[in-house]
């Protein structure tokens, strides 16, 4: 003879009779999938739901210990990448970087070794990278009896907006590695 035991669903309050063979089973009275779960002398049900909530919080955790790793990656790639193009803005005009870093700081940067001043472009900050670009567009808006200094002026330019526009890439990476980083946090604190 089969043994019952008689729980109360926890969905909708119906009297369930569950045999001890049943792992899992829907409630006759509301529909809901429900997991039996035994242990110590204990039995209790939990609905299914709540099941796959515990495997979305790791599914979700996983994928933003994944996210975090890619964007770790791709923000070197980008720092790098910026590195090089301020290394080319650099020997591309140095005698113009240097004056328009003057301008900017109020400062003697002719006076620094060119190595330092390379160092200097290199941790620009983003309103002092959108000055140095206002001040080369207003230098190649302006005639030049040489050719040659009003394209390398315009040649500056360009390298200074990508960099711009590398800069918002990189903070939106910033971003949603904070994003994802907090996740991973939530979920390791809910998983404690």
């Amino acid at each position: 003879m089969t043994e019952f035991l008689t729980l109360t669903c926890p969905s909708c309050g119906g009297r369930l009779r569950i045999t001890n063979d049943i792992e899992r089973f829907a409630c006759a009275h509301c529909g809901n999938e429900h997991i039996v779960r035994r242990g110590d002398g204990i039995v209790s049900l939990s609905p299914v739901i709540e099941g796959l909530a515990r495997v979305q919080v790791g599914v979700d955790k996983t994928a933003s210990e994944l996210a975090i790793n890619r964007l770790q990656s791709e923000i070197r790639d980008l720092v790098q990448e910026m590195n090089r193009i301020k290394d080319a803005i650099y020997h591309e005009d140095a005698q113009g970087i240097r004056t328009q870093l003057d301008n900017i700081w109020g400062t003697s940067y002719h006076r620094l070794k060119d190595t330092d001043c390379q160092t200097e472009l290199r941790n620009i900050t983003v309103n002092e990278l959108e000055r140095l670009i206002e001040q080369y567009e207003r230098l190649s808006e302006k005639k030049s009896i040489f050719r040659s200094a009003t394209a390398k002026r315009k040649r500056v330019l360009l390298l200074l907006k990508r960099v711009r526009s590398l800069e918002e890439t990189l903070a939106d990476k910033r971003e949603e590695l904070r994003k994802h980083r907090q996740i991973v946090s939530q979920q390791s604190r809910s998983a404690a």
